[in-house]
């Protein structure tokens, strides 16, 4: 019984983790929130940036910058440029992630939503070290 309930478990973390790893995911707002939705169409332009999870525990955190060119004959050019930050990592125990930079660690309980999108729900050092 306690072998079969281990295995779930572990194949629970292991669709989690595909789930992240499965594209990029658009978030709004930042990281320092006791919840945090991961939806795979971008929900509005206010604040939006993007997530991508790396099979080898990158966790790139990706922001549009818009703005405006002058050519060289005074023609407003508009712009649209992607910025990619790669000093973020993840780890996945069971359902509790961990997202690290070189300042900070947040840790979240993870939940797979019935639209697909994925909650993240603050957790704390101690939920992910007992996983």
């Amino acid at each position: 019984m306690a072998l079969s309930v281990l295995v779930s478990v572990h194949a629970h973390s292991q669709e989690l983790n595909k789930q992240l790893q499965s594209g990029k995911w658009f978030i709004n707002g930042g990281l320092i929130r006791k919840s945090v939705v991961l939806h795979e169409k971008p929900a509005n332009a206010k604040d939006l940036w993007e997530a991508r999870f790396l099979p080898s525990g990158k966790m790139m955190r990706c922001d549009t910058i818009h703005g405006s060119l002058f050519t060289g004959d005074g023609k407003d050019m508009k712009i649209n440029m992607v910025e990619c930050d790669s000093t973020n990592t993840y780890t996945l125990k069971k359902d509790v992630l961990k997202i690290s930079n070189p300042k900070n660690s947040y840790y979240y309980k993870v939940k797979t939503l019935p639209d697909k999108s994925i909650e993240l729900t603050s957790a704390t050092a101690e939920d992910f070290e007992k996983k």
